[in-house]
């Protein structure tokens, strides 16, 4: 089971610093990306996430990490990446839409 706290507005705005700031980017095919606040995004395989996940949180206390799963990627793959984020001992995570922006990231990063 995981445990979700929604905020008691869904208009409440968060400043977060982007030093703070991770995004997990997932897409389709599974292949998993990072990058911290604007730095460019980086390939990851899923056997690291984790021990990048506990270096990160510990270098950055206040962590924060966004995940982003593309719409046709699947629910195992979801599943599996909030269990790498519970056992790495992130609590402060956000789930946001995987929108145009991220496909676009994604093609530089691929080269495609």
């Amino acid at each position: 089971t995981l445990e979700i706290n929604l905020p008691p507005n869904m208009d409440t705005r968060v400043e977060v610093s982007d030093l703070d700031l991770m995004t997990l980017r997932v897409i389709a095919d599974g292949t998993i990306m990072w990058n911290m606040g604007i730095e460019p995004p980086v390939i990851i395989e899923f056997k690291d996430l984790r021990q990048m996940l506990v270096a990160k949180l510990k270098d950055r206390p206040k962590l924060i990490t966004l995940v982003k799963v593309e719409r046709e990627g699947t629910y195992e793959m979801m599943v599996n990446l909030m269990d790498e984020l519970n056992l790495s001992n992130i609590t402060r995570f956000s789930i946001a839409p995987f929108k145009q922006y991220d496909k676009d990231i994604v093609k530089r990063v691929l080269g495609t």
